[in-house]
């Protein structure tokens, strides 16, 4: 099964082509995302928190209990149809939250995760603050952290063009 990583602004694209049966939304609170009307409400997860890579004073950073309530949803996902994981660019929180679902279905195989990221998504950027606490919550000892380390940082792009990422590593 596939997941799909977008930004906010090719949700319908995305959707038409793809017929997902989950969606993630990370975004801050104030951005109106509406649901398309093939996601049904329990397949759905809106994240409220901010794109940054620290803790800053009048911003939600991203927290240990999000990627808890990540992995949960991802827990919960049969991958009988595809997920769509988007925030506003298409470019950091979603990835992160892409890279965390490939690295729960595929233990052991955090580097390969991140470079078939890569090879994906030209532009992605994996938030890191998102990542170390998916590192500690999934008690990977630092190898999340190091593999999205190591493929560096993305393209630079304005604004993400969807990417899709295949969950079983071994048969993409």
């Amino acid at each position: 099964m596939k997941i799909t990583v977008s930004s906010l602004d090719q949700i319908d694209y995305v959707v038409t082509k793809d017929q997902p049966s989950h969606m993630i939304t990370l975004i801050d609170p104030a951005t109106e995302v509406p649901t398309p009307l093939l996601i049904k409400s329990d397949n759905y997860l809106r994240i409220n928190c901010h794109d940054i890579p620290a803790p800053r004073d009048e911003l939600i950073h991203p927290t240990e209990d999000h990627v808890r309530t990540l992995v949960g949803f991802f827990n919960s996902w049969d991958m009988a149809a595809p997920m769509l994981i988007h925030c506003f660019m298409g470019i950091s929180r979603s990835s992160a939250a892409a890279y965390i679902g490939l690295c729960l279905q595929n233990p052991g195989q955090e580097r390969e995760a991140a470079q078939h990221m890569r090879q994906e998504g030209a532009h992605a950027q994996p938030n890191p603050l998102i990542i170390a606490h998916a590192d500690r919550v999934m008690d990977r000892g630092g190898k999340m952290i190091a593999a999205i380390e190591e493929i560096g940082e993305g393209d630079f792009a304005s604004m993400g063009m969807p990417y899709t990422v295949s969950v079983d590593l071994k048969h993409r």
